[in-house]
């Protein structure tokens, strides 16, 4: 093991939440009101079902998955090898996410609070995956991937990523450094 860490900052907020928390309080307010309206009425209970789990759903969007989160970053802990970037989470549930430093095709620096920064390997827009998920598949069948890296060429994978580490730019140096060997 070359470099070991873990996140040093347990953001609540993420700027996705700035789309997902009004999102989640709008279907949790139609919720709502279905509901009423349900309850009132003398409709089957099937509707009061899906009312209700419609609801839940809101909240753990405006809520709990906020929660989710902040726990499992609290139990993450990552690692450098000499041939993979790992990141482990016992949270709710154990996690790993890893990736061979010669299957990282691209990696960069978020900048965060504190001195602070998170490590994004490849490409995180849609297309990115998309792209990546077709790459992996045609080395998949020309038969240049491990069997492990095999099982999940064709996976929309959760992008790995070293979130809130001290000195993001040691860590990356290091990556690179390996990565051209």
């Amino acid at each position: 093991m070359l470099w070991s860490g873990a996140p040093r900052y347990f953001p609540f907020f993420n700027p996705v939440d700035k789309l997902l928390g009004p999102f989640g309080v709008m279907i949790g307010g139609i919720a709502i009101g279905a509901e009423i309206v349900i309850l009132r009425s003398a409709a089957p209970p099937f509707f009061a079902t899906l009312g209700a789990l419609l609801l839940a759903a809101a909240l753990y969007t405006v809520a709990g998955r906020l929660l989710v989160r902040w726990l499992a970053l609290r139990k993450t802990r990552y690692a450098v090898t000499n041939l993979r970037v790992i990141a482990v989470s016992d949270g709710f549930r154990h996690r790993e996410l890893s990736t061979y430093l010669t299957a990282v095709e691209s990696a960069s620096i978020l900048p965060g609070p504190e001195g602070t920064g998170t490590i994004v390997f490849g490409d995180l827009t849609v297309a990115g995956q998309l792209r990546g998920i077709q790459a992996r598949g045609a080395r998949a069948k020309a038969g240049l991937l491990t069997p492990a890296q095999r099982r999940q060429a064709y996976s929309y994978a959760a992008a790995l990523m070293l979130q809130r580490i001290e000195d993001p730019e040691y860590v990356l140096d290091l990556i690179t450094t390996l990565r051209g060997r």
